[in-house]
């Protein structure tokens, strides 16, 4: 059994302080060795760049739309429209934490 003395708490909350401490250190040394942060930066220039092409494309899009057929249950993926839903539910899931 472990025993419980008088200065074994100062220790236990000397090291309860420290590892918090250790935690944060090697979570960002983890980051900056697997390059996360970079890549988060690159995903969002990614997004906003889609976010641009999108606005760009509706109006050209919208003409070609109106000359090709239309197939039932099938999601057209060159639709701005489309791109904007799915890119607004990626936000949404990552704001909403999962």
């Amino acid at each position: 059994l472990i025993q419980v003395g008088a200065g074994s708490i100062p220790a236990f909350l000397i090291v309860l302080g420290i590892l918090p401490v250790i935690f944060l250190a090697l979570r960002e040394v983890n980051c900056w060795y697997w390059k996360i942060n970079e890549r988060n930066t690159l995903l969002r220039e990614n997004n906003h760049l889609l976010r641009t092409m999108i606005e760009q494309n509706k109006f050209e899009y919208e003409q070609k739309k109106e000359s090709r057929p239309v197939t039932p249950g099938v999601t057209d993926l060159n639709d701005p429209t489309t791109l904007q839903s799915f890119l607004s539910d990626i936000d949404k899931n990552k704001k909403g934490g999962v």
